[in-house]
């Protein structure tokens, strides 16, 4: 069975981090349950300012152009569909692994990616 985010917040905030920054940095996820698709926020906050933030609305807003720019850039076309393929096809899914590993090295990662790195990371 997986981490609590409390035990992971925990483990986040005390065990991973160096003695300086013990005390000075906290997470924080905010899940809306009566939003739409029960919406959800995350942040990250060093001396009590927020220096990461992230919610699925700012993030498509923001998002978007950006990697519609590495798309023009790369010369990754767009995913094309004809009505006869499977949801994941093999062609389609290499184009947008390819897509999705160039934005999170660009540090634009998708809200919903956002727990489960944080998650990863605390188990490795």
């Amino acid at each position: 069975m997986g981490q609590s985010w409390s035990g992971i917040k925990k483990r986040l905030e005390q065990d991973l981090l160096c003695e300086k920054l013990r005390g000075r940095v906290r997470y924080f996820i905010t899940k809306y349950r009566k939003a739409h698709d029960e919406e959800s926020r995350i942040a990250i906050l060093i001396d009590e300012k927020e220096v990461i933030r992230g919610n699925i609305y700012d993030f498509y807003r923001e998002a978007n152009p950006l990697i519609d720019k590495i798309r023009a850039e790369q010369e990754i076309p767009r995913r094309s569909w004809n009505g006869k393929e499977i949801l994941y096809d093999n062609e389609n899914k290499e184009i947008e692994e390819r897509v999705d590993e160039i934005c999170i090295d660009k540090g634009i990662i998708d809200p919903y990616l956002q727990k489960l790195l944080i998650f990863t990371y605390t188990i490795q």
